[in-house]
């Protein structure tokens, strides 16, 4: 599970100080979290500029980070940073459903990536033309692919995402061009019209990551 905030940032170096000081006192660095703080490089919500993007290994997770935030008093702490240094623009809750990670692809400490919202009309058609492209790019791409279903989202029509990361913009955007360029791809587009919609489309790159506790 995941929840992401969409921000409009004034004052980036203050919402990085603020993240880096709650997550590195002895009880963040315990957090069943894992959280990252990433520049919209394009797209995204109109006048956002940055994202956090908060992760999580179970629901269960959820509550027990939220029952260590309230005990370290983290709004307390770092909510005046963030309300003089940002604005909220959307917060999404998530889910993934699969992982296709390619091992010692990304190494980078700020990796790339560009994500596509899908409001999908029609799921049993959506899944039978998606498997199969799903299968030939996790083979393919040449980095990290995420695919999952928006539980919350405001009023964004957005039902479900898909999220390409590389170590690099090169790497990135041809991974991308070249599952466009694909059969795959091809046969995929056939009928997509009739099945899904590309409601919001961004390009990510992270500038701080903090893992979650393994203890």
């Amino acid at each position: 599970y995941g929840l992401s905030y969409i921000l409009k940032v004034s004052d980036p170096a203050a919402i990085a100080g603020a993240m880096t000081e709650v997550r590195t006192t002895d009880l963040g660095k315990d957090s069943p979290s894992s959280v990252s703080l990433g520049q919209l490089v394009a797209g995204g919500e109109e006048g956002a500029t940055h994202t956090i993007g908060v992760f999580y290994r179970s629901a269960e997770n959820i509550d027990k980070a939220n029952a260590m935030n309230e005990a370290m008093k983290v709004g307390e702490k770092v909510g005046p940073i963030f309300q003089a240094a940002s604005e909220r623009l959307q917060v999404v809750l998530w889910m993934m459903t699969r992982n296709s990670l390619n091992e010692d692809a990304v190494t980078s400490d700020n990796p790339v990536s560009m994500g596509y919202l899908l409001e999908v009309t029609d799921q049993a058609a959506f899944m039978n033309a998606f498997d199969p492209l799903w299968d030939s790019v996790t083979k393919s791409f040449p980095g990290n692919v995420a695919f999952g279903t928006v539980l919350a989202n405001g009023s964004s029509s957005g039902t479900h995402w898909i999220s390409f990361s590389a170590n690099n913009m090169e790497t990135l955007l041809n991974g991308v061009q070249a599952m466009q360029n694909s059969p795959a791809m091809a046969a995929y587009m056939a009928n997509a019209s009739s099945f899904r919609t590309v409601v919001g489309e961004s390009v990510n790159r992270r500038l701080l990551s903090f893992p979650e506790s393994t203890q």
